[in-house]
């Protein structure tokens, strides 16, 4: 199974930190970039045998960065229409990788190991993750779900219907890589859909009566990296899971 992973915006909402890198490149811990912990998590999970990155702003800085080694094998693609167009736009370049089973992520999420893995052994032929929470802001990737699957999906999807959030990631096997395949190709041929997020096309595919089936995670088991708020909030978390590792580690062995 294969990981596309999209990184080929500008994160603007991150500025300055990236005006002179992409956001993949920010670190979220000391030495340690949001595409590092990507790759971490993602090359602990057995079925995972590949990562393709779509780069498209600072891409250079990208491909430099993942030549010095990755825990799981990578490659980049390039799109070359990323500073006019949304990541909808760079799923569709990268269409010639998903004739094999594929996972799609977005660029700024972080995760625990185990969101991927409950994904990948969930049922369905298309499958996105979901969190639930008590309550949905503006910003948040709202679904409405029915007899298990999803019936809805977007930001603007009323609250009052919200019972639950994408976080981004969504599994294609069988079936549901030849159908995403054709919804983007679909998508990319109206000039209006080319400023649009990726996950519209998964609505296309509700509204064409496929199936969406969800994996279920837990909140605090990941976290999307839009804003210096969430930044402080990931860097904060991993540096109190690095003080309880290292205070494990102090521990003394037990004693019989």
């Amino acid at each position: 199974m294969r990981v596309i992973i999209l990184a080929a915006g500008k994160g603007e909402r991150l500025r300055p930190l990236t005006e002179d890198r992409p956001k993949c490149l920010i670190e979220a811990h000391p030495g340690v970039s949001i595409i590092d912990l990507q790759l971490r998590s993602i090359a602990t999970v057995g079925e995972i045998d590949s990562v393709v990155v779509v780069t498209g702003y600072r891409a250079s800085q990208v491909e430099d960065h993942l030549a010095n080694g990755t825990p799981v094998p990578v490659r980049t693609s390039y799109n070359p229409f990323y500073d006019v167009s949304n990541d909808l736009v760079s799923l569709w370049t990268a269409i010639r990788f998903m004739d094999e089973p594929f996972i799609v992520l977005n660029g700024d999420d972080v995760f625990a190991p185990k969101v991927m893995a409950d994904l990948v052994a969930a049922k369905g032929d298309i499958c996105a993750v979901i969190d639930q929470k008590p309550f949905y802001d503006t910003d948040d990737m709202k679904v409405e779900l029915t007899d298990g699957r999803l019936t809805a999906i977007g930001k603007d999807l009323a609250e009052d219907r919200a019972q639950g959030e994408s976080i981004g990631m969504i599994r294609f096997v069988g079936a549901g890589q030849t159908a995403m395949s054709e919804a983007l190709e679909a998508l990319v041929k109206t000039q209006d859909h080319r400023t649009i997020h990726w996950l519209a096309a998964i609505q296309a595919l509700i509204d064409q009566g496929e199936r969406v089936d969800y994996s279920l995670c837990a909140p605090e088991h990941w976290a999307e990296i839009d804003i210096h708020f969430d930044l402080d909030l990931v860097k904060s978390r991993l540096d109190a899971a690095q003080q309880m590792y290292q205070l494990l580690r102090a521990l003394p062995p037990d004693v019989d």
